[in-house]
């Protein structure tokens, strides 16, 4: 078996610990090479190391996914070696660590891709500060395109769910198997609840209410630090930070453990507190929005059934939330806020900004760069969600940056839309009093003149007719910038189309011809094809007559 390790190693002060030390001498006995890639070991440290070690010292950026990503690419022709091990300096090893024995679990397991321990916490996945990667992981296409793509990421959270979570998701996407060494048992669950409510976890002893595997949402390395100790001899360095007991139970074993996990309590527990990725896994999810970290895994239902208006806001500008917020506070009923981003790290600066934001009940869902606000709100709409509303707003984050009237526009679009509460309790009002009222949009942005088909005409006459709107009745009608107040029941058709993110092209900058604008041009010939009636801002009881807007032109188009 010949096998390399990519070994992640920081320490605040640039040293090496007898636990480091030891890790290395137990991977010398198993490994023909051992890549550590280190960002801050200084030079007089490097004759410690064992024969073995090829260290390399980087700046300290990216985090251990960057270094597993550094130490892979100074492997070379890694399809020589039948498996490649993965590990960071964030677990305690005790004198009776034996790293032969994990690996024969992991050898003998189905798996192409073992971790020590595995979570179900936002998307199933094993955790990365011990991995085996096999030959048939090797040779897969994925490996060399998740490893491409990693990149130096400066929000923790980033990090966690593109990669942390992202390795174990994109390996089974690629029909790779993945799973973990250790194995749930009906006393592990036991012993979970246990410690779930030792803890006061309330969320996780909720979800067990329902099923006890939904245990497995929390974090065995903490929910199971003794089960996990006692198996493999490794317990988490937040784990002997955050519980008194389980530095009790090591000090009972051998001296010299005792001593290492004193000298890491006196010496660097408070420096690492909070600054290891797996740290600020275990507290997400106890926030005040509800998150949902792909589009494919929206919410199957929402709560509260009483309420009958949403929005739908697509953010990719994060320095617009402010100003949305500002107008988001004029909608004077209790309603859900539905938000897609383009990053993980703007997911959570809007769960905070909503923290104390009650009139809504807000959702937040991540989604690739494409489409872009169309295909977050096709991902939605596609799910029902959206079924039980009778009116929802559907705004996004607009710039324009090709025009210098970029702002007004958007402003503009907002005002008219959610200027005051006036005027949206008086468009609220409307979609309750009239069933056959499909949309309520922008006044000043209701385009019709051929000139703005742009190059989308064939291909919206391609949709429509999937749809059953033959050529000859599709005309252009649409309000530009793709924000208005609609009845859902009066697109749904869109849904026979059965687009998906997928898609879409990814975001290039492109202004015009792609599938997102093309659809742009296609909501107010669905809702008319069924019937419903079209109005403005402007005129909210009036059904828009599209022969007096032949004229109308928009600065920035």
């Amino acid at each position: 078996m010949k096998r390399i390790a990519v070994f992640a190693h920081y320490d605040k002060d640039g040293k090496l610990s007898n636990n480091v030390l030891k890790l290395l001498g137990h991977l010398e006995a198993v490994c023909e090479r051992i890549i550590m890639v280190s960002t801050n070991l200084h030079a007089d440290q490097l004759d410690l190391l064992p024969p073995k070690v090829e260290c390399f010292v980087r700046e300290n950026v990216g985090y251990d996914f960057y270094s597993y990503k550094f130490g892979i690419e100074k492997i070379g022709n890694v399809y020589i070696y039948d498996q490649v091990l993965l590990l960071n300096d964030s677990f305690f090893i005790s004198s009776s660590f034996n790293i032969q024995s994990i690996l024969e679990i992991a050898d003998n397991s189905i798996y192409d891709i073992c971790g020590l321990v595995d979570s179900y916490q936002f998307n199933y996945h094993v955790q990365s500060f011990f991995v085996v990667l096999k030959k048939e992981a090797l040779v897969s296409v994925w490996f060399g395109e998740f490893w491409r793509n990693v990149t130096i990421l400066d929000k923790k959270t980033d990090i966690i769910f593109k990669y942390e979570i992202g390795m174990s998701q994109s390996a089974m996407s690629h029909s790779l198997l993945v799973g973990s060494c250790y194995q749930w048992s009906s006393k592990s669950y036991l012993q979970a609840l246990f410690n779930s409510y030792k803890k006061k976890n309330w969320k996780l002893m909720a979800l067990s209410f329902f099923s006890l595997k939904y245990l497995r949402e929390g974090n065995a390395c903490h929910l199971l630090w003794k089960d996990i100790y006692n198996q493999f001899s490794i317990c988490k360095w937040e784990a002997v930070r955050d519980y008194p007991e389980a530095v009790e139970y090591i000090e009972k074993g051998r001296g010299e453990d005792a001593v290492e996990v004193k000298d890491y309590l006196v010496n660097k527990a408070s420096f690492y507190k909070g600054k290891k990725i797996d740290d600020l896994l275990n507290d997400i999810g106890h926030t005040s929005t509800q998150l949902y970290f792909s589009s494919e895994n929206l919410p199957s239902r929402v709560t509260d059934k009483s309420i009958e208006t949403a929005v739908v806001l697509h953010l990719f500008y994060l320095e617009l939330l402010d100003e949305i917020i500002r107008y988001l506070k004029n909608i004077p009923v209790k309603f859900d806020l539905y938000i897609s981003v383009v990053s993980l790290g703007a997911a959570f600066e809007v769960e905070e900004k909503f923290k104390h934001f009650t009139n809504a009940n807000v959702y937040v869902y991540y989604v690739e760069n494409r489409g872009r606000d169309v295909a977050p709100f096709l991902s939605l709409f596609n799910t029902g969600l959206l079924d039980k509303y009778n009116s929802v707003c559907k705004i996004h984050s607009k710039k324009s940056l090709y025009s210098a009237q970029g702002t007004n526009w958007r402003q503009g679009i907002y005002n008219e839309l959610l200027g005051s509460t006036t005027r949206v309790l008086s468009i609220i009002n409307q979609f309750e009093n009239d069933p056959h009222l499909g949309m309520i949009g922008p006044e000043q942005s209701y385009l019709i003149n051929d000139e703005f088909w742009g190059a989308n005409k064939e291909r919206v006459q391609e949709l429509c007719l999937k749809i059953g709107i033959d050529k000859e009745q599709v005309t252009l009608s649409f309000f530009a910038g793709t924000m208005f107040w609609f009845n859902p029941r009066a697109i749904n058709s869109i849904t026979k189309l059965c687009i998906t993110a997928d898609d879409f092209d990814f975001e290039n900058g492109m202004q015009d011809g792609t599938l997102a604008h093309a659809l742009e041009r296609i909501f107010v010939l669905l809702a008319r094809q069924k019937g419903y009636k079209i109005s403005t801002t402007e005129y909210l009881d009036t059904e828009l007559q599209d022969g007096n807007y032949i004229n109308q032109r928009i600065p920035v188009l």
